[in-house]
């Protein structure tokens, strides 16, 4: 890590060096979707709050394993989530956990969120980002 942080190191770790990233990640974010995220940053927006209590459509961009997104359709039933995410393994876990717990107000999308399909401008009442923008290098596999 001292590497990748000095000012003439590498532009960055690439994921083969940090092969778990994905999972700290999801355990990290999901302690907060647990315990913060609709008890307390719901409430602190107060029209978004009036919103979900009457029904939206809301967009999860970088949806992750989908904690955040599939708590949010467990206690607001009458809205449309979806949740989109750059990873196939992570959109196959929210898909597969949605189906155990039966929600049908919520799906999720493999989708780089720089390629959003063009029918789904206008579409979204609101949209959520939760740790999701990060500058990405490609160049010689550095993600």
């Amino acid at each position: 890590m001292l590497e990748v942080v000095k000012k003439e190191g590498p532009l960055g770790l690439p994921f083969s060096k940090a092969k778990s990233f994905t999972e700290f990640e999801d355990d990290f974010s999901r302690l907060w979707y647990e315990n913060e995220f609709r008890q307390e940053f719901i409430p602190s927006i107060p029209s978004l709050h009036t919103k979900l209590d009457k029904g939206i459509s809301m967009l999860d961009v970088g949806c992750g394993h989908g904690a955040g997104i599939l708590k949010l359709a467990e206690h607001y039933p009458c809205n449309r989530f979806v949740g989109i995410e750059i990873g196939e393994d992570s959109v196959k876990s929210a898909r597969d956990l949605a189906n155990v717990k039966n929600l049908t107000n919520v799906e999720f999308h493999c989708i780089d969120a720089t390629t959003l399909p063009k029918d789904w401008a206008n579409t979204f009442d609101y949209v959520f980002f939760y740790n999701v923008i990060q500058g990405r290098m490609f160049e010689n596999g550095w993600a």
